[in-house]
């Protein structure tokens, strides 16, 4: 048995060698038994599936192009372009578990979820685009207390944004009640677009953290720290410095609902019906 096969070969192999159209299940458990090819999924069968789907030339929905199955009746497939018996549908239908019809449905299902789930990643990629771009357009103020309100979502405690003008490197202070104590903290804002925080801002803030007797740093940035800018921000016997990027920022919007909402409910529906739910319950 080897990976370097694929699943269309091992299907390919199976129904090209087969005297008669063969199903899903019937090729699955030929590959199975004839140890063809390692499936690295709970679920073989669905795999076996989606390829005799894709690779179906009347799958008019598929991605492939690369047609070499036909689907003849009920729910059998063969080669495209050969010549095998074809047994009595009605004999197929007992002979086997599995429901022709029930398993296109099921197929068709699977892909249609998969497709949403590519659909709603893009879509998801899209909407942190545009929160993060509508961050960057605002004014430097604005993003000093847009910092302040989203550190009050996470439980902070009087905070307050400095003087538009010399605040000495510190853009706002607060605390945070830890245990039986609390903790003065300063935050520091860069509303970039796409410059990097360099480590000498954030040695300069640490200064400014010491000359306010404080005892913790938070820095907000739209755009990215640098590597070293990173490696600065923990320094064993310094003031610790919490960093948060352009993306750390609109996943802690994401978390807490600021500024963002859920406008639409789509809910998404799977079959979990068995015979167990109809057992009394006493």
């Amino acid at each position: 048995m080897s990976n370097s096969v694929t699943i269309l070969d091992c299907v390919l192999q199976v129904v090209g060698q087969s005297q008669k159209p063969m199903s899903a299940k019937e090729i699955c458990d030929a590959i199975l038994k004839r140890n063809l090819y390692s499936f690295n999924t709970d679920d073989p069968l669905k795999m076996v599936r989606w390829v005799l789907w894709n690779h179906d030339k009347d799958s008019q929905r598929s991605s492939s192009a690369h047609k070499v199955f036909e689907k003849v009746s009920r729910g059998q497939y063969k080669l495209l372009g050969t010549v095998q018996d074809e047994e009595d549908p009605v004999d197929e239908a007992e002979n086997t578990d599995e429901n022709p019809d029930s398993e296109e449905i099921q197929t068709s299902l699977d892909l249609e979820f998969a497709s949403l789930e590519d659909v709603y990643s893009e879509y998801i990629k899209a909407f942190r685009f545009k929160v993060l771009n509508n961050l960057k357009r605002l004014n430097p103020y604005d993003f000093e207390i847009f910092s302040k309100v989203l550190l009050e979502k996470y439980g902070f405690k009087d905070v307050v944004v400095t003087s538009k003008s010399g605040d000495g490197g510190i853009d706002g202070y607060g605390e945070l009640e830890m245990g039986m104590g609390t903790m003065k903290f300063g935050f520091q804002c860069k509303r970039y677009d796409t410059s990097l925080i360099t480590p000498l801002q954030l040695r300069e803030f640490r200064g400014s953290l010491d000359e306010n007797g404080l005892s913790q740093g938070i820095f907000f940035t739209t755009s990215r720290f640098s590597k070293t800018a990173k490696d600065a921000a923990t320094i064993p016997g310094a003031r610790p410095i919490m960093l948060f990027d352009g993306e750390e920022i609109v996943n802690l919007m994401l978390q807490k609902n600021f500024g963002v909402n859920i406008s639409r409910n789509l809910p998404i529906y799977d079959y979990t019906f068995s015979s167990n739910l109809l057992l009394p319950t006493d």
